[in-house]
């Protein structure tokens, strides 16, 4: 087994693996969470019904998945994969907290000149770690009645220079323990403490570093955000990436299913540069939330493309060849519309480079609204359904066309403006 332990800071780390063995340390003691059967019992019978339905979608979309050469299958397999998805976080949440409840531990370990106090369950936890120079005592207190740990007998108090609360930990520890732990944190003070010293001189002095740095780089972005410049050329590249369907229109003759399917994928764009935002952030945080995001996001987008295909691209089809489409032909139809795709994916590109990487907002550690590009997204949908409507029922001619896509310019100019001055801000 491995152990893969990232450092979140000086003093707590996120653990991965197994934890070393009784024989290389100085000191080992495993300490269970208290337990109660009645709560245990009454989660596990909450949680089977979710994972009824967990197995039962994903039967479905299995099957789905097995005929994804159809459209309508593949539609169907990606809706109900994103909607499992989604399912699943209230399901692997629920689960979580049984595993905890029936395996939850506390583990102390002493050695290489350091205290460790492990939170969580087998394989997986988090850690305190504390120089043992740094200890100042152990003793035993009475049993904190909010303590996830058994709260029969005594329990154990380590205090830090640095820290003088810590909550206790175990249960039914006796004076015995106290002078086995003493005596190992005693052989600790001085094992490797040179180096653990030096580690975290080093540590400190990289924060202060990267500190100095991040403040320099928060200057020297306001300071050019002070000029409208970077702005302006966004708000121009989106203005072209815009006008390239008009020009689609009139030079490579598409028509009005094109075009709606053409911002089916902007609002793609526009989502993956919002989870792209999020992540830049907070890189644990923002992946999650962006996963989440994706599973939502995804239902609706995989729905709204069949409702486009079959409302707008096969239009004048017969009743049965209307839901016959094969994925293949989908993928050469977007396929077809690579020029526009580009210019999208390149004007949202600059305007995440230049209205958000070059601005304070990277520096947040709070996530972007997601309220803020949903609405932008709503905004645009609802005009572009709308006009797609009035094209629609005009026969699509060109100018009904161009009507729709100044349309939609107008109303994407100002919902990008309005967004990216939040950004800024």
């Amino acid at each position: 087994m491995f152990t893969f332990s990232p450092k979140l800071t000086n003093r707590f780390a996120f653990c991965l693996g197994a934890l070393p063995s009784g024989d290389q340390v100085d000191y080992k003691r495993v300490m269970p969470f208290a337990r109660s059967w009645k709560v245990i019992l009454i989660l596990g019978l909450i949680a089977a019904p979710f994972w009824y339905a967990e197995i039962t979608v994903l039967n479905q979309a299995a099957a789905s998945w097995s005929k994804a050469e159809s459209l309508f299958m593949l539609i169907s397999a990606l809706f109900l994969t994103f909607w499992l998805a989604i399912w699943s976080f209230a399901t692997l949440i629920m689960t979580l907290i049984l595993v905890i409840l029936i395996s939850g531990r506390g583990v102390l370990l002493i050695y290489g000149g350091r205290v460790e106090i492990h939170i969580g369950i087998p394989l997986i936890g988090g850690a305190i770690r504390i120089p043992a120079a740094e200890v100042k005592d152990v003793f035993l207190v009475d049993p904190d009645p909010k303590s996830v740990f058994a709260t029969e007998g005594k329990q154990l108090q380590i205090t830090s220079e640095d820290h003088e609360d810590d909550s206790p930990i175990g249960g039914n520890m006796t004076e015995h323990d106290v002078s086995l732990i003493k005596q190992a944190i005693d052989i600790n003070r001085s094992v490797d403490s040179k180096l653990v010293g030096d580690e975290r001189t080093v540590q400190e002095q990289r924060k202060k570093d990267k500190a100095s740095r991040e403040a320099l780089a928060r200057a020297a972005k306001y300071q050019s955000d002070e000029s409208p410049e970077l702005y302006r050329n966004s708000l121009w590249a989106l203005i072209l990436a815009n006008l390239v369907p008009l020009a689609g229109v009139l030079i490579l003759g598409w028509s009005l299913p094109e075009i709606m399917v053409l911002y089916w994928v902007e609002t793609a764009i526009i989502m993956l540069y919002h989870i792209a935002k999020n992540v830049v952030i907070s890189p644990y945080l923002g992946l999650f939330s962006g996963l989440f995001t994706l599973c939502k996001v995804g239902g609706f987008m995989a729905v709204h493309f069949l409702f486009i295909w079959l409302l707008f691209v096969k239009a004048g089809a017969s009743e049965s060849e209307r839901f016959v489409s094969s994925t293949y032909e989908a993928w050469l139809y977007l396929t077809a519309l690579w020029p526009a795709i580009l210019a999208l994916l390149f004007s949202h590109g600059y305007s995440f480079m230049s209205n958000f990487m070059a601005s304070d907002k990277r520096y947040s550690n709070t996530a972007i609204d997601d309220k803020q590009v949903f609405s932008r997204i709503f905004i645009m949908h609802l005009t572009v359904i709308l006009g797609g409507g009035l094209a629609m029922i005009t026969g699509g001619p060109i100018w009904a066309l161009a009507v729709l896509v100044g349309l939609k310019l107008t109303v994407d100019m100002h919902a990008h403006t309005k967004l990216h001055k939040s950004e800024t801000s």
